[in-house]
């Protein structure tokens, strides 16, 4: 199955992103992504993003992995989709910066190292949040996730073997 991709850096109007075909993925819009839909790109948007069931939230592009993405308003996966993050190193990862909340309920994580490479023990942070982190998900044994209330971030660690498929 071939997942559409879509670079919020190269487009304006981004099809089958947001509440109906064509409309602005920029600006103070909100962004929903669902089916086999990916919102992928550094930038951002002035409104909420929505991730779906099927759906992959993944805020980096090919040219740049530890990329950032910012929102305006709140990161919404209680529809059951996906946060994509890229580690690229012990130190490095791509990031979102949310205005908002952070609502995890119902979502999950995919996990990828770089190729042909064995994991790497490090902490990540994968995110910061303006109001709250809803939810929290279940990790496999090798990875844990903590929210830091004061600081506002949300931290990935790496922290044995075990499955580096998906956190949920």
């Amino acid at each position: 199955m071939k997942r559409k991709r879509f670079d919020l850096r190269k487009c304006v109007v981004c099809c089958g992103v947001g509440a109906g075909a064509g409309e602005r993925a920029v600006g103070e819009a909100n962004v929903t992504v669902s089916g086999d839909g990916v919102l992928r790109g550094i930038g951002g948007t002035g409104g909420s993003v929505i991730v779906d069931c099927g759906g992959v939230f993944h805020p980096a592009t090919p040219a740049n992995p530890t990329g950032e993405f910012g929102i305006g308003a709140d990161l919404d996966f209680s529809g059951g989709g996906a946060w994509r993050v890229d580690i690229a190193d012990e130190f490095s990862c791509n990031t979102a910066r949310v205005a908002g909340d952070i609502i995890l309920t119902g979502g999950e994580f995919q996990i990828e190292f770089p190729e042909d490479t064995k994991p790497f023990y490090g902490d990540w942070e994968i995110a910061s949040y303006g109001a709250a982190v809803i939810g929290r998900p279940t990790p496999p044994a090798s990875f844990r996730v903590y929210v830091d209330t004061l600081t506002r971030t949300v931290r990935l660690r790496y922290i044995g073997e075990g499955s580096l498929i998906m956190i949920k």
